[in-house]
């Protein structure tokens, strides 16, 4: 069971800084303040089901992601959870869309900040939902 509120206690000093990515597949208990962009990643289900079955996911873990894309469980989490002109549904089926996704991101970054050079892409933090540790992955690759 992940303990939500001691993620957001490890997690505060860093996001309240800001400049950096959450990657996650739950948002809704994470503060609006911590964000300025929260982006819904979507796939057709029958792109979704191959990647999975490519994973080999057991067939309750596949069965449970075909169906929370089919109800857009994340998709209303976050409209729910956030303000509506800071929540966005990209498409992500193919490489072509990843990489078009990647792209109108780094762009999206770089009008925050265009005088800056733009390391904050690669920084990003990772939450381990099995053990509620947190963690900071940056360029180099380490982990805090």
């Amino acid at each position: 069971m992940l303990d939500e509120d001691r993620v957001c206690d490890e997690l505060e000093d860093v996001l309240g800084a800001g400049g950096a990515v959450v990657d996650h597949h739950s948002c809704g208990w994470f503060p609006e303040r911590w964000f300025d962009l929260v982006v819904v990643l979507r796939a057709d289900t029958s792109v979704l089901y191959e990647r999975l079955v490519q994973r080999q996911y057991p067939q309750a873990k596949l069965d449970e992601n075909i169906d929370c894309e089919i109800m857009q469980v994340c998709l209303e989490e976050a409209h729910e959870s956030y303000r509506p002109d800071i929540v966005l549904e990209l498409s992500s089926n193919t490489v072509e869309d990843q990489d078009a996704n990647v792209e109108r991101l780094k762009a999206w970054v770089d009008s925050l900040h265009p005088a800056e050079p733009q390391t904050s892409m690669t920084d990003f933090v990772t939450c381990d939902t099995q053990t509620a540790s947190t963690g900071v992955k940056s360029e180099a690759g380490t982990s805090s």
